[in-house]
């Protein structure tokens, strides 16, 4: 299982755009063969902070995941939402 937390943060005149169009791309993520969660949280400290958490069966579903023809456009809408760049990291769940 490989687990995999994208941290966001968002520039504050977009973030009732960012949270739109993330209602819009939750489901279509979610639906990619292998995905076990898909899911978009705020910080308790910082209504601008995010983080996609994400679980898939296996690295091959991440990758055909990263693959999808929706993911380039979106990963180029966010980027102009956002105030940093993203940081992803990546786990395999051992235990």
């Amino acid at each position: 299982m490989i687990l995999v937390n994208v941290h966001i943060k968002v520039k504050p005149e977009c973030r009732e755009s960012f949270l739109n169009y993330m209602e819009e791309m939750m489901p279509i993520c979610r639906s990619d063969r292998g995905n076990l969660l898909y899911l978009l949280k705020v910080s308790i400290d910082n209504p601008y902070e995010f983080m996609i958490y994400e679980k898939w069966e296996s690295i091959e579903d991440l990758k055909n995941h990263s693959n999808q023809p929706f993911f380039k456009p979106m990963l180029s809408k966010l980027s102009e939402l956002v105030s940093e760049p993203f940081v992803g990291e990546r786990y395999e769940v051992l235990i």
